[in-house]
């Protein structure tokens, strides 16, 4: 008849062995580069609707825009009134679609800007995709 054979006693190592290390370590460089991949994929996608153009013209049309502001803050209560000329509009050409757009800005930042510029800018709403 089969005896039966007595099972081999579980032996039990103090620490690590390399095997267990690198193990450990493929599992680590894994998760980063999962990670990394995550935020790069993220940092590095396009929105349809931002167009990147050049500069090609700069110009002032006059409109004024009436900003009121209500605020029921306990410092500051009431209505403010206040009048900004916005009307500075920058004609840029989108080589991609070979289109040139109006687009408006305020004083600021139109006086920073030079013909010849790179800008990157919304596309307007009736194209948005």
């Amino acid at each position: 008849m089969n005896t039966p054979t007595p099972k081999k006693p579980l032996v039990i190592v103090k620490g690590m062995n390399r095997r267990d290390i690198l193990t450990a370590a493929l599992i680590i460089l894994g998760l980063l580069g999962f990670i990394l991949a995550a935020i790069y994929s993220t940092g590095t996608a396009k929105n349809p609707n931002m167009l990147n153009g050049i500069i090609r013209e700069k110009y002032r049309s006059g409109e004024q825009v009436r900003d009121i502001t209500v605020s029921a803050q306990k410092g500051s209560r009431g209505i403010t009134d206040k009048i900004t000329d916005s009307g500075c509009y920058l004609k840029i050409y989108v080589p991609s679609l070979d289109k040139t757009y109006a687009v408006m800005l305020a004083e600021s930042e139109w006086e920073r800007k030079k013909v010849g510029d790179k800008l990157d800018f919304l596309r307007p709403e009736s194209e948005r995709q």
